[in-house]
C-alpha cells in the first residue's frame, strides 16, 4: 500500500542515516591492532549459531570481536583503492579465509544428460532396439545375398537410428537451452543490493560483495543477508522462524548498549535469513555464504520447480493421449500380426524373411505410439516460458513463481498502488503552511497544484521566517528521516523514500543547509520510533544542544492534528506558539482538501520538548502505550503538500487493461479525495463504479462485500489488513487478482494473491520475497506487459496443440488405415518418414510456436475463466477441418493416385508415393502457419515478423523436406520428382489456407450442436452396451459390486456435501485475515449496524463533504442501482 515513509529501494541505497551518524561520534570504540588475536570462520559460525554471549565477552566484548577481525566498528573496512571491493587486495585475503557471500552453484547438468532424459522414453528405446535387431538383420541379409540383388536390406535399420538420434539430439539442445535460460533466471533473482559503510562512507554493494568485517545497514522489511552482531539500532525485532522455528519476533539488543560483563541476558546476534519486523540498525558481518547459518540450511535443501497449472493440464491431457495411443497400438499390432500369422506360410524367403517381415510389423506399431504420444507437450510450456520470462526481464518483470507468468495471462483484477506505480515517485513541495503563517504555493508548480488567492510564492514565505522557525524545519526534516546521503561532495546523491527525499530538497534549496551528514552529527539522537503502517507516521527524539528532548513527527496529516494541541507562530525572538483552536483546525482541514482535490500528497510535522527522556512513565519505552502517551500536546509545524506526477503511459495502460476485461482498482494509503483526483485523471474512477475510504470498508459484512466488490474502484486510506481482506474476498468471488504492495505487512496479501506483484525499488525484501513477480521499475505499464506475456504463454501452448492434433489424428489414421487395407502390411509412409514427421510435430513445432511475442491484439479479449477447457471449440473445429482435408487429400493419392496421374512403370508409381509424402509434409508446413491463430481470426501472420525461431523452423522443414526427396533414397523411401509434382505439392499444401479461412467461417455454435449431437448419438448406441455390461458383473460378483456402490454412494455424498457448501457463497466462507478482520465482519454482519443501500443512495444524492470517504461516480446512470436490491444486502 501507499505509506508515507516507505521502505527505500532494493536498487538504491538503505536508509539508515539516524545509525549512521549515532556510531560516527564512538570514536573510543576505534579498533587498535594491540587486543586480540584473528579469529577463525569456524569460532565465529559457532559465536552466531549458539548466540554465546560467554563467548562473546570472552573476545573482548563487540570492540574485541571487531580487533579480531581488523575491522573498524566506525569507518568499517578500509576501502583505499576505490568504491568497490574488487579494487581492494586485502578483501581477496579475507574472502579466502572467511568465504564469499555465495552459495557455491549446483552442480550444472551436462548436455548429455538432456541427451539421456530426451532418449529415456521406453518408445524411443524400444523403437532403438528394433532399429538396431532390423539392422543387424539387414547386414546379415546383404551379406548373404546373392550378387545380382542390391546389398540395401542394412539401409532401413540404419535410418531409423539416426532419426533416433536426431530427434533425441534436438530435443537435447532445446531442453539445454532452456536450462541456461532458467539457470540465469535464478541468479537475477538472487541478486540485490545493500548498504554497507567502508572507509566512513555508505557505499551501496550488492549482496554477494559482503566480507566478514563489514558493516551493514538494516531497517524494516529487510530480509538479513549475513550472520552478524548488532552494534546500534532502534527498536529492532527479527522473524527467526526460516532459520530457527521461533515464530514470536526476537527482540535484538545492540551489543554496544548493553555492558557485555553484567551477566544480563540479551541477544544482539543476528541470523542470516531473517525478516527485520521492526526497526533500524547496523550490525557487524561475523559469516557469510555456506559459512552462516540461512546458508548452511540452504546448502542441505534441494527444492524442484514446482509444475505450472498449464503444465499440470498438460500432463494429465498427456497422460490420457498416452494411454489411447498404447491402446491403439496394441490393437493395431494385434491385428496385424494375426494377419501375419495368417499369412506367414506364403512368406518366401525363408527364416530370415519371415523374421524381417514380423520386425517391420513390431517397429511399425511402435511407431504409430511414438506418432500418438505428445511429448512434445511439455517441452512447447516450458519452451514458452523460458522465452517469456527471458524477455520479461527486459520488460522490468523478474519472475520469481513460473506458475504466476501463465497465470497472469488470466487476471480479471489489478489491485494497484497509486505512488511509484502510476505516478512517477519524483516528488516535490509545491505547497503548505507553516504554523499560523500565510499558505505559501510554488510559483513554478504551475497550475493544478493546490494554488489559492491568498497563497504567496514559496519563495517569499520561507525569506520571511524567522532564524528559529527556519532551524525548527530543517531540524524536523533533516533528523526524522531514514534518508541518506551516498557518496560525498559534488558526487552526493540523497537516497530513500520519494517523500523524505522532497521534503529534505526542500529545506536544502529554502534554507541554505548543509548536507544531511553534516547537520546530523551536530545533534545526538537518543531514540528513533520507525514509521508504522498503522499509526501513518514516524518519530525521533534528538537532543537539541545539550538542552531539552525534542520529539519530532512526522506523517498523515489527520493523524498528526489529533495529536496536537498547539500550533507554531511568528516570533523573531525565540520559538513561540499558540492554542491551535478549532477556527484554525478548520482552516488546516480546508486546506488539506484543497491539496487533495488537486492529486496532491500531504504531510505533517510536530515537535514536543522534554525535560528528560525517556519520560517518567510506567510503560516501557517502546510500546504502543507508550507512544500514545508522548504523543500528546503536540506543536504543529505545519502542511506540506507534495506533487507526485502521473507516469505519461499509466492512462493508455489502464485504458488496455479495461480493454481486455481486467477490472484496476486502486487501493492506496494516501486520503479519499487524493485518491479520487488520481483515479479520475488516470482513468481508473469511472461511471458506475464505487470509491470508498477503508473505515467504511472494515465495517461492512461479508455478504455486504459481495455487492460492493463488482463496482469498488477505490479504496483509500486502505491498511495491509484492508488489502488482504479485499484480495481474499475477490479471490473467493471468482476472480483471478493481481495485486501489488511494497511494504513488509503488505507480504500477506501478496502471497493471498494469485500474482503479486513486489515494487523492485521502493519495496522491501520481505514483499519481494512473498511476491510471485518483481516489478523492477515500479511502473503500471509493466504489469500490462505481463499480462501480455501470460496470455502469450497461454496461446502458445494452445497454437501447438492445434498443430500436432492435427499430425497425431491425420498420421495415426493415414497409417492404421493403408496398413490394414493393404496385403502387405506397409502404411503409406514408411517408419523413418513418420519419424521426420515425428520431429516436425514435436521439437520443430514448439520451437516455431512457442516463441511469439505478444501483440496487441491479445488486449481485445477477455480472461479466461479458471477451469476453461484447454482445447476450446475454434481449435476442435481447425482440427477436424485440417484432418478431414488432409485424410481426404491423402487417401485419394494413395488409392487412386496411380489412375490420377496415368502411372504405368514402378519408377512412376514411386513418384506418385514420394509425392504423396511430399504433400503430407507440405500441408504441415503451411498449417503451421495456420495455426498461429487458434481464435477466428485470419490474419495468423500478425506478429511473425518479430518471430526469428518460426523463420528458422520453416527454412529448417524446406531444406530438410527437399533434401529428402532429392537424396533419401533407400533411407527414406524416396525418389526425385518432377517439376510439375513439385507443384502439385505446393498447391494442395497452400490450400489449407482456403481450408483454414473456411473453418473459421463456420459458427462455434454450430460446432457446439453437431458435438453435442455426436456425443447423444454415441451415449444411446453405447449405454445399453454398458449397462448390459455391469448386469452382467453384479450377477457374477454381487459382492464386489455392493462395496464397490457403497464407495460411489459415499463418494456422491461427499461431492453432495461439498457442492452444498460451495454454493452457499455469502455464508460462513473462508477469508484468510488477520487482526480480528473476520470477527469484525461477522459482528457487523449480525447486529446489522451498517445500512449498505441507504450509505450508496445518499452517495448518490448528496455531495462526498455530507458522506465523507463514500461516493458513487457523479456520471453513473440514474438507472443504475448499482448494488442491488436492498433485501440482496
Amino acid at each position: 500500500m501507499d505509506e508515507i515513509t516507505p521502505a527505500p529501494p532494493d536498487g538504491a541505497a538503505k536508509t539508515t542515516a539516524p545509525v549512521l551518524f549515532s556510531i560516527t561520534r564512538n570514536a573510543d570504540l576505534r579498533a587498535t591492532s594491540s587486543s586480540v588475536s584473528c579469529i577463525s570462520q569456524s569460532q565465529l559460525s559457532e559465536l552466531t549459531a549458539t548466540k554465546d554471549l560467554t563467548a562473546l565477552r570472552l573476545l573482548g566484548g563487540l570492540a574485541g570481536l571487531a580487533v579480531s577481525l581488523r575491522t573498524d566498528l566506525t569507518t568499517g573496512l578500509q576501502d583505499e583503492g576505490g568504491d568497490t571491493v574488487k579494487s581492494d587486495p586485502g578483501f581477496t585475503a579475507r574472502r579466502k579465509d572467511y568465504g564469499e557471500n555465495r552459495l557455491p552453484p549446483r552442480k550444472r547438468k551436462t548436455f548429455w544428460h538432456f541427451a539421456w532424459m530426451a532418449f529415456n522414453d521406453k518408445m524411443m528405446i524400444l523403437l532403438a532396439v528394433l532399429a538396431t535387431v532390423d539392422l543387424a538383420l539387414g547386414i546379415y541379409q546383404s551379406i548373404s545375398a546373392a550378387p545380382e540383388e542390391p546389398d540395401v536390406q542394412w539401409v532401413e535399420g540404419v535410418s531409423i537410428i539416426v532419426a533416433v538420434v536426431v530427434i533425441v539430439l534436438a530435443t537435447a539442445i532445446n531442453d539445454f537451452q532452456m536450462d541456461c535460460k532458467f539457470r540465469l533466471l535464478n541468479q537475477r533473482k538472487e541478486e540485490r543490493d545493500v548498504i554497507v559503510v567502508r572507509s566512513g562512507r555508505a557505499q551501496q554493494i550488492c549482496i554477494h560483495e559482503i566480507v566478514v568485517g563489514d558493516l551493514v545497514h538494516l531497517e524494516t522489511g529487510d530480509v538479513i543477508p549475513v550472520d552478524g552482531i548488532l552494534i546500534h539500532g532502534f527498536s529492532v525485532q527479527c522473524d527467526e522462524s526460516s532459520t530457527t522455528g521461533e515464530s514470536d519476533l526476537i527482540e535484538k539488543t545492540p551489543a554496544l548498549n548493553t555492558n557485555t560483563d553484567s551477566g544480563s541476558a540479551y541477544d544482539p546476534f543476528l541470523l542470516s535469513g531473517s525478516k527485520v519486523s521492526n526497526g533500524v540498525g547496523t550490525f557487524l558481518v561475523t559469516s557469510v555464504g555456506e559459512n552462516s547459518s540461512y546458508g548452511k540450511i540452504l546448502m542441505s535443501l534441494h527444492t524442484e520447480v514446482e509444475e505450472t497449472p498449464l503444465q499440470q493440464k498438460l500432463g494429465v491431457l498427456a497422460k490420457y493421449i498416452v494411454h489411447a495411443g498404447l491402446l491403439v497400438g496394441a490393437v493395431f499390432f494385434l491385428i496385424i500380426f494375426i494377419r501375419y500369422l495368417v499369412h506367414l506360410k506364403g512368406i518366401k524367403g525363408g527364416p530370415r524373411a519371415k523374421g524381417k517381415s514380423f520386425l517391420n510389423i513390431f517397429i511399425l506399431a511402435i511407431t504409430v505410439v511414438v506418432i500418438a504420444v505428445p511429448e512434445g507437450l511439455p517441452l512447447a510450456v516450458t519452451m514458452s516460458l523460458a522465452y517469456a520470462t527471458a524477455r520479461m526481464f527486459k520488460d522490468n518483470n523478474l519472475v520469481r513463481l513460473l506458475k504466476s507468468c501463465e497465470v497472469m495471462g488470466n487476471a480479471t483484477t489489478i489491485c494497484s498502488d497509486k505512488t511509484g506505480t502510476l505516478t512517477q515517485n519524483r516528488m516535490t513541495v509545491v505547497a503548505g503552511r507553516v504554523g499560523t503563517f500565510t499558505p505559501f504555493v510554488d510559483e513554478n508548480s504551475g497550475p493544478g497544484t493546490g494554488n489559492k488567492t491568498d497563497a504567496v510564492p514559496l519563495r517569499s514565505e520561507m525569506d520571511s521566517l524567522s532564524a528559529h522557525t527556519r532551524e525548527l524545519i530543517k531540524a524536523s526534516v533533516f533528523l526524522n528521516s531514514t534518508a541518506l546521503e551516498k557518496g560525498h561532495g559534488q558526487e552526493a546523491q540523497l537516497v530513500g523514500t520519494s517523500t523524505e527525499i522532497a521534503l529534505i530538497e526542500f529545506a536544502q534549496s529554502n534554507f541554505h543547509a548543509d548536507s544531511i551528514t553534516a547537520e546530523r552529527e551536530r545533534t545526538q539522537i537518543v531514540q528513533l520510533f520507525p514509521f508504522n503502517a498503522n499509526r501513518k507516521c514516524m518519530a525521533v527524539v534528538a537532543r537539541i544542544f545539550s538542552g531539552p528532548y525534542r520529539l519530532f513527527l512526522k506523517g498523515a496529516p489527520e493523524m498528526v492534528l489529533q495529536s496536537c494541541s498547539r500550533i507554531v507562530t511568528d516570533s523573531h525572538s525565540a520559538l513561540s506558539s499558540q492554542y491551535l483552536h478549532d477556527e484554525m483546525r478548520t482552516v488546516m482541514r480546508d486546506d488539506l482538501r484543497g491539496f487533495s482535490s488537486q492529486s496532491l500528497r500531504s504531510i505533517a510535522l510536530a515537535y514536543r520538548d522534554f525535560d528528560h527522556w525517556p519520560p517518567k512513565t510506567p510503560i516501557g519505552n517502546e510500546s504502543d502505550d507508550f507512544l500514545d502517551e508522548v504523543l500528546q500536546d503536540m506543536v504543529l509545524i505545519g502542511l506540506f503538500a507534495l506533487r507526485d506526477p502521473l507516469r505519461p503511459e499509466v492512462t493508455q495502460s489502464v485504458r488496455d487493461c479495461q480493454a481486455a476485461g481486467v477490472s484496476v482498482r486502486m487501493v492506496t494509503g494516501d486520503t479519499f479525495l487524493t485518491a479520487k483526483a488520481i483515479a479520475l485523471e488516470c482513468g481508473i474512477y469511472q461511471p458506475g463504479g464505487i470509491a470508498m475510504d477503508s473505515s467504511i470498508f472494515r465495517k461492512l459484512s461479508s455478504s455486504q462485500l459481495d455487492m460492493v466488490l463488482p463496482r469498488l474502484q477505490i479504496l483509500s486510506r486502505s491498511s495491509p489488513e484492508d488489502k488482504l481482506r479485499l484480495v481474499s474476498h475477490l479471490r473467493r468471488l471468482g476472480e483471478t487478482v493481481a495485486v501489488t504492495g511494497d511494504g513488509t505487512n503488505d507480504a500477506l496479501a501478496l502471497k493471498e494473491a494469485d500474482v503479486g506483484f513486489a515494487m523492485g525499488i521502493q519495496g522491501t525484501e520481505v514483499a519481494k520475497e512473498a511476491s510471485s513477480i518483481i516489478l523492477m521499475d515500479d511502473n503500471f505499464a509493466s504489469i500490462v506487459k505481463a499480462m501480455l506475456w501470460g496470455r502469450t504463454v497461454n496461446d502458445a501452448a494452445e497454437k501447438f496443440l492445434q498443430f500436432q492434433f492435427t499430425i497425431n489424428i491425420t498420421a495415426g489414421t493415414l497409417t492404421i488405415v493403408s496398413a490394414l487395407s493393404g496385403g502387405t502390411n506397409s502404411s503409406v509412409f514408411t517408419v523413418v518418414q513418420l519419424l521426420w514427421i515425428n520431429l516436425i510435430m514435436d521439437t520443430f513445432s514448439a520451437l516455431a510456436l512457442a516463441t511469439d511475442r505478444p501483440t496487441r491484439r491479445l488486449l481485445k479479449r477477455t480472461p479466461e475463466p479458471r477451469g476453461s477447457p484447454i482445447v476450446k471449440v475454434t481449435m476442435w473445429k481447425m482440427i477436424a477441418g485440417q484432418s478431414i482435408y488432409q485424410l481426404a487429400v491423402i487417401f485419394v493419392l494413395y488409392y487412386a493416385g496411380e489412375q490420377l496421374f496415368h502411372c504405368s512403370t514402378k519408377a512412376e508409381r514411386h513418384q506418385v508415393q514420394t509425392m504423396t509424402f511430399n504433400i503430407y509434409v507440405w500441408m504441415q508446413f503451411f498449417n503451421m502457419l495456420n495455426s498461429r491463430r487458434v481464435d477466428n481470426g485470419w490474419n495468423f501472420l500478425d506478429g511473425i515478423t518479430h518471430n526469428y525461431s518460426f523463420f528458422f523452423v520453416q527454412a529448417v522443414i524446406v531444406a530438410g523436406q527437399v533434401l529428402i526427396i532429392f537424396k533419401g533414397g533407400e533411407a527414406f523411401g524416396t525418389v526425385a520428382l518432377t517439376g510439375a509434382q513439385w507443384g502439385w505439392s505446393m498447391l494442395f499444401g497452400l490450400l489449407t489456407f482456403p481450408v483454414g479461412v473456411l473453418v473459421r467461417l463456420v459458427p462455434d455454435r454450430m460446432v457446439v450442436m453437431v458435438g453435442t449431437g455426436i456425443v447423444s448419438i454415441g451415449r444411446m448406441l453405447f449405454d445399453p452396451v454398458v449397462l448390459r455390461w455391469r448386469r452382467l458383473i453384479h450377477g457374477c460378483f454381487p459382492v464386489m459390486f455392493r462395496a464397490r456402490k457403497g464407495r460411489e454412494n459415499l463418494s456422491s455424498s461427499l461431492d453432495t456435501a461439498q457442492t452444498t457448501i460451495v454454493s452457499e457463497p455469502k455464508r460462513d466462507q473462508y477469508i484468510s485475515l488477520r487482526s480480528g478482520l473476520g470477527s469484525e465482519s461477522d459482528r457487523s454482519e449480525r447486529d446489522g449496524s451498517f445500512d449498505l443501500v441507504r450509505a450508496i443512495e445518499g452517495a448518490r444524492s448528496r455531495p462526498v463533504e455530507e458522506i465523507p470517504g463514500l461516493e458513487v461516480h457523479p456520471d453513473t446512470c440514474k438507472d443504475d442501482i448499482v448494488i442491488g436490491r436492498r433485501e440482496e444486502v
